[in-house]
């Protein structure tokens, strides 16, 4: 365990990777890197979602590390308060590699899938919690 590091980090909730237009969240979240591997931990309550554009997928910006080239994040998410589309049957947190960012990504019965939108979430009663592992 040569190279061990934990910590909390907070992230901003967007409607765009970069700039745009910011929600508000109380959150508690924590990471854990070993090696080249990092574990996080998001615990976002009451997610608000007001001033943002409804049609724009909702992202989760500002990261503490960023998936390797030719890796991505991927985790496991529980969400209250969050409408998906009719055909999704999960829902699943996702990272591309480089991005300092992530969204909920909705698992669809054949057809692929979709970033969730800020129209999905219940205006200051949403909540999300999961866990994601990058390689760095």
């Amino acid at each position: 365990l040569d190279d061990y590091e934990e910590g909390t980090f907070d992230v901003t909730i967007r409607d765009a990777t970069s700039g745009g237009n910011t929600g508000s969240v109380t959150q508690t979240n924590k990471y854990v890197k070993i090696g080249n591997k990092v574990w996080m931990q998001f615990n976002l309550i009451n997610i608000t979602t007001t001033g943002m554009s409804a049609n724009n997928v909702l992202y989760l910006t500002g990261l503490p590390f960023t998936p390797a080239t030719g890796s991505y994040g991927s985790g496991s998410v529980l969400t209250n308060q969050v409408n998906v589309h009719s055909t999704c049957f999960g829902l699943s947190l996702f990272q591309n590699a480089g991005n300092s960012y992530a969204s909920l990504i909705e698992n669809k019965d054949n057809a692929g899938s979709e970033s969730t939108t800020v129209a999905g979430f219940d205006n200051s009663t949403a909540d999300v919690f999961g866990t994601m592992m990058i390689e760095v």
